[in-house]
């Protein structure tokens, strides 16, 4: 019975492979800070909100203020208490 022959690539790599692969390695490393960059944050995107005064006694008003910035072209809808929105 012969043992079954696995395929393995030979080495030492040629230098133009190695050439290619530092080069798609190099690449990657370009595009990586890059991309990250050119995606649009979750956090802009989201509400942002805060209390307008740093204490708070028990029996008053909590005051908060509520921002979401968007671009003009979006229709925003902050509703109140008296909406329905169901079934959702």
């Amino acid at each position: 019975m012969q043992a079954a022959r696995t395929s393995t690539p030979e080495f030492p790599r040629t230098e133009t492979q190695l050439r290619g692969i530092s080069r798609c390695f190099g690449l990657l490393l370009w595009l990586l800070p890059l991309l990250a960059l050119a995606r649009p944050s979750f956090t802009d995107s989201l509400p942002q909100g805060r209390f307008l005064r740093p204490t708070v006694r028990v029996g008053e008003i909590i005051e908060y203020e509520l921002t979401y910035r968007h671009a003009p072209s979006l229709e925003v809808i902050f509703p109140d208490s008296a909406a329905e929105f169901a079934p959702f």
